[in-house]
This record gives structure tokens, C-alpha cells and sequence, in this order.
């Protein structure tokens, strides 16, 4: 009886043990990987090009996947609505902040890369306007598509992290690019 309490009492500690690790250490850990990671997504030189490839689509007609699309990307916390001109091949992106709340440089360096992602991910896309509450810009696809030497190949992972997250790095790059976005 003495060996079989002791199996007991050991299996017992083993038990509250392993309880222990898992709810003080890989529970946290794997929560903050988690947070760190939706954190990540904020930012354009940070965001994971795999979690928006499933939205990749021929025609800007599926407005779901184009709203997802958008709400995957950079600048998405700040509150967006939409709207889908198909016969112009036009998405009108709103946000509700202005971009002086954002910050100018956070603003363009994510209307870049979101720029270069929706005309990449969606094939008959032609034009976004993005509208703030202070002002609007409208970028056309040829502007996102001089940008690259080989556009058709960016979705490449590779290439999208030295093509796009690794300029979208340098603050002149950036902000020599701006011009591309016309102000209505």
C-alpha cells in the first residue's frame, strides 16, 4: 500500500508540475508571440505578406475579399469603410482619423504598402483613394507598378521584403515617393 501512495503522490506532483510549466510559461509565452505578432501587422516593415495572400483575386468585383484585404493591411486600426466603384476599377478606402493623428511618415510608408499589395494581390484594380478626415489621395496602378523592376513577380516573399518592406526602411525613400499619391 505504501509503494502504491507513493506512485500516487509522485504521479500527483508530476501532475501539478507540468499544470504549473504549462500556465506560468508556454501559455504566456505563446500569448505574447501572439500579441507581439498582431502588433507586427500594424506596420508596413513589419507585416507578414502570408497572412494576405489568401485574399489574392482576379477581379475587384468580390468585395469581401477586398474589404478582408484591406482590413489585413497596415492602418486598418484606424477605422475603415469602404467603397467599390467596379465600373471604374476604383476602391475608395476611408479612415477615420486625419493624418496628422497617424503621423505623416507612418501614413505614407503604409499607403505604399498597401498600395503595392492591393494592386498586386487584386488583377483588375486600377485606382485606390484613400480619404482621411483632413484630406484625400488617389494612386493609380502604373504609379505602384514604376516603382518595381518586375512587378508581376513581387508577391515572391523574398522579393517582397527587399522590393518593398526593406525601402519602405529609409525615411527618403519614402518620402520621395510620396508624389505618387495625388491630393484631390
Amino acid at each position: 500500500m505504501k509503494t502504491r501512495n507513493r506512485i500516487i503522490v509522485g504521479l500527483l506532483m508530476i501532475g501539478i508540475a507540468i499544470f504549473l510549466v504549462v500556465n506560468l510559461l508556454i501559455i504566456p509565452h505563446k500569448h505574447a508571440k501572439e500579441l507581439q505578432y498582431a502588433e507586427d501587422q500594424k506596420e508596413a516593415i513589419t507585416h507578414d505578406l502570408d497572412s494576405i495572400l489568401k485574399y489574392q483575386n482576379a477581379y475587384l468585383g468580390n468585395a469581401s475579399n477586398s474589404i478582408n484585404l484591406f482590413n489585413h493591411l497596415p492602418l486598418s486600426e484606424y477605422g475603415t469603410s469602404f467603397q467599390i466603384y467596379s465600373e471604374q476599377l476604383t476602391i475608395e478606402v476611408k479612415y477615420d482619423q486625419s493624418i496628422d493623428e497617424i503621423g505623416e511618415k507612418k501614413t505614407f510608408r503604409s499607403l505604399i504598402y498597401n498600395s503595392t499589395a492591393a494592386f498586386a494581390l487584386i488583377g483588375n484594380l486600377q485606382e485606390i483613394r484613400y480619404r482621411f478626415n483632413d484630406t484625400s489621395y488617389t494612386v493609380k496602378r502604373t504609379k505602384i507598378e514604376n516603382l518595381y523592376k518586375n512587378f508581376e513577380d513581387i508577391l515572391n516573399k523574398a522579393i517582397w521584403k527587399s522590393e518593398v518592406q526593406k525601402k519602405l526602411r529609409d525615411d527618403r525613400y519614402v518620402e520621395n515617393r510620396k508624389a505618387i499619391f495625388v491630393k484631390e
